[in-house]
């Protein structure tokens, strides 16, 4: 690779490329936007400016590239060679303020102009923190477990600084960022985002990348970033601060299509970690995820009010609120879904000292010592309306239990009765019938390959069906967790009622969606 810190060449500004890199760009009179390809495989002039003459190194398009620029990357594995000074000794790609990176290109040459021929999911291309080219990867070069990261790996492999919302970063896999140093220098394996960023991330996956918090991305105070249809696998936050495996955030991130699947974290959110945000999460998946102490799937803190919009939490593990953990917040769950997670506490839900609100919510096969379903601890006042609390197991509250709390609970469907909490309006007992119930095998939820996390939809005939309250239906909400319409006359009784939990009732021949 070669050593762009010494390369003294000077742009049209009068600016060496790698001064250029440092300053974002910020020269005036820049030149019209340009493509910039890149290709690991090239071998002709190597200038960037078309695939036949493709850099070779990703470094090098990021150096060159002015706002309003597009660098097109083909399939391959790009390592960074530059180090970001302040931010990082290792190598990273600093990102340029309005610079949009796509990766997912055959490369061809004659297809310079065919941004339709970009297929991420056929052609991987990998921005990897293996400086040593040593870790044990799978065949597109892909870290899939931080337990096979091996000698020095980048602190993080992606730095966004400041950066507005058209910088661009699509059809990437980012992996084998390593880092356990203190302070920020600890924060994003990954991707590290920093203030007042407003970067975008699209159609990227995230895979065994490890740090103090968020493995896979970290974004701090200040920062607004939207992520759309990414994936979080295989990461880990680690230390006695270890919070968000997947993903930390402290500011106001957008996630929308996203999915935490088998991230770790040795203290709190295996998934993810909200701290004094108002993050929205809207179609988003946790599962499989595990913290050791609390949110298997999602921590949220400090006066977090994040939006969760058609999200499930499925096989989740934590010593406290296996699905959520959420501490003084007033987070609001819409069609929400859990099933089978399992905690001490909490085994779907833990509330502390918070006040969430939970409409048409999902609480099934979850299991704990307290609090099967929720556990409600130290003045918690969740509100919850049209959901469903069913085959939730705890020796003290299997639906619902409470130490110095009270739920206020409405027109929803709780076995057992009103336990745990105080209940107006429509309250059933019946079973809500399930197109199929959840099945652990017999060994747990998360012991070998035989979990079955059913169907919670409902069946024809169920009590569930438009036995909610339309009042208490977001205005807005026009979809239920299948992407079915939220409000269905499902008795034909000639009036539109909603009904509880996540799935509105659909006769099968008129179901749009199933998930």
């Amino acid at each position: 690779m070669t050593g762009f810190q010494e390369d003294t060449r000077t742009t049209p500004c009068g600016l060496t490329p790698i001064s250029l890199l440092l300053v974002l760009n910020l020269c005036s009179g820049a030149s019209p936007a340009a493509t910039w390809y890149v290709n690991d495989d090239a071998s002709a002039d190597n200038n960037g400016s078309s695939w036949t003459d493709a850099f070779t190194d990703l470094q090098a398009a990021v150096i060159v590239a002015e706002a309003s620029d597009q660098i097109w990357v083909a399939a391959g594995i790009y390592i960074p060679s530059v180090s970001v000074p302040g931010v990082t000794g290792t190598g990273a790609y600093l990102l340029v303020d309005g610079v949009e990176l796509y990766g997912g290109f055959h490369g061809i040459p004659g297809s310079e102009n065919d941004f339709d021929s970009r297929d991420f999911e056929l052609y991987t291309t990998v921005l990897s923190g293996d400086l040593d080219s040593d870790d044990i990867t799978n065949a597109q070069g892909v870290v899939t477990d931080v337990s096979n990261i091996i000698g020095q790996n980048s602190e993080h492999v992606v730095v966004s600084f400041a950066d507005d919302s058209t910088t661009v970063v699509d059809g990437f896999t980012i992996t084998a960022g390593h880092t356990d140093l203190p302070g920020s220098r600890g924060f994003g394996g990954g991707l590290y985002i920093v203030p007042v960023s407003l970067l975008k991330v699209s159609n990227c996956t995230f895979s065994g990348n490890l740090a103090r918090r968020g493995g896979g991305i970290y974004a701090g105070d200040s920062t607004s970033p939207t992520l759309t249809n990414v994936t979080f696998t295989g990461n880990s936050a680690v230390g006695e601060v270890g919070l968000g495996g997947g993903m930390y955030a402290s500011g106001a991130p957008t996630l929308i299509n996203v999915t935490f699947h088998e991230n770790t974290s040795t203290r709190e959110g295996g998934g993810m970690a909200c701290f004094a945000t108002s993050a929205e999460l809207t179609n988003v998946h946790f599962f499989g995820n595990r913290a050791d102490l609390n949110g298997g799937g999602l921590r949220t803190v400090d006066g977090g009010a994040p939006t969760l919009t058609n999200v499930s939490f499925t096989g989740n593990t934590a010593f406290f609120g296996g699905g959520i953990y959420d501490r003084l917040g007033e987070s609001t769950l819409t069609n929400v879904l859990f099933v089978g997670n399992q905690a001490s506490a909490g085994g779907g839900m833990l509330n502390f000292t918070s006040t969430p609100t939970l409409t048409n919510v999902t609480f099934a096969s979850n299991s704990a010592g307290a609090g099967g379903g929720m556990h409600n601890e130290q003045n918690s006042d969740p509100s919850i309306r049209n959901s469903i609390f069913w085959g939730n197991t705890a020796a003290d509250g299997p639906q619902i239990s409470r130490n110095n709390s009270t739920a206020h609970i409405a027109d929803s469907l709780i076995q057992g009765g009103c336990i745990g909490g105080i209940c107006t309006g429509t309250l059933l007992t019946d079973d809500p019938l399930f197109v199929t119930n959840p099945d652990d095998g017999g060994d747990g939820f998360g012991v070998g390959d035989n979990d079955d996390f059913g169907n919670l939809r409902l069946q024809e005939g169920s009590p569930a069906i438009d036995a909610g309250n339309n009042i208490d239906v977001p205005p807005n909400l026009t979809r239920d967790l299948a992407l079915n319409p939220r409000i269905f006359d499902g008795v034909h009784d000639g009036t539109a009622t909603v009904d509880m939990g996540a799935y509105e009732f659909r006769p099968i021949t008129s179901v749009l969606q199933i998930r």
